[in-house]
């Protein structure tokens, strides 16, 4: 049975310190989970505060420069990422591939009598149990539309998360926004990825928007 914050729904009464391993960078916030970009550039998804793991896709690869991740951003129910070449990826942490193998690594945790696995708190500080899920790689988002800009191959810069969309600012200072509507279901990945394939879906040009009652234009 787990005990400690390896339990998703254990709360902290007052700030406690995570016992990580490496210094984190960045950090977004989802509805019950959270992703986090370390110093080295590394993924890492928190399920649950006492069980962080690193996601390790080999579209990750930080030793390949154009893969390096920038940001990471968490919408309601999913992840994203962003390289450096202004690719973006999302995958869910706690459906479909990636959920499942968390928390198929959850149950053999909590099997196992060592203690450490637990994620106790100890003087103000979580002792994090981290492993790293490798063999799963996230969905990558599709090209950006013809787009007309100063910059001969405009690339995603900055994105942000909501609920079952994704918003994307090009650095010829186009505004996208992506329709991920289903994204919370097991399948998700694959059944969007079809549908990025066959062209169905795809980055829609946001010209106009309102904010705070004003009409922005962008480029």
């Amino acid at each position: 049975m787990r005990d400690g914050f390896a339990h998703n729904t254990k709360q902290a009464s007052s700030p406690l310190r995570l016992g990580l391993p490496t210094r984190i960078h960045a950090i977004s916030c989802g509805r019950n989970f959270t992703t986090a970009l370390d110093h080295e550039g590394k993924v890492w998804c928190f399920n649950s505060w006492g069980r962080p793991f690193i996601f390790q896709a080999a579209s990750f690869d930080p030793s390949i420069p154009d893969n390096a991740i920038v940001q990471v951003e968490c919408g309601w129910t999913f992840s994203a990422a962003l390289s450096s070449s202004g690719t973006a990826f999302v995958w869910n942490p706690l459906e479909g591939a990636v959920g499942n193998a968390a928390s198929q690594r959850d149950t053999e945790f909590d099997n196992a009598p060592d203690e450490d696995m637990k994620g106790m708190e100890v003087d103000g500080v979580i002792k994090c149990y981290t492993w790293t899920l490798e063999g799963i790689e996230p969905l990558r988002l599709p090209e950006l539309p013809h787009l007309d800009s100063e910059a001969t191959h405009p690339r995603l810069v900055k994105i942000a998360a909501g609920d079952q969309f994704i918003i994307g600012l090009t650095d010829g200072g186009h505004v996208l926004k992506l329709d991920l509507t289903d994204i919370n279901q097991p399948n998700a990945i694959k059944e969007l990825g079809s549908l990025f394939q066959k062209r169905l879906r795809g980055w829609e040009y946001v010209s106009r928007f309102i904010l705070n009652g004003y009409r922005i234009d962008t480029l």
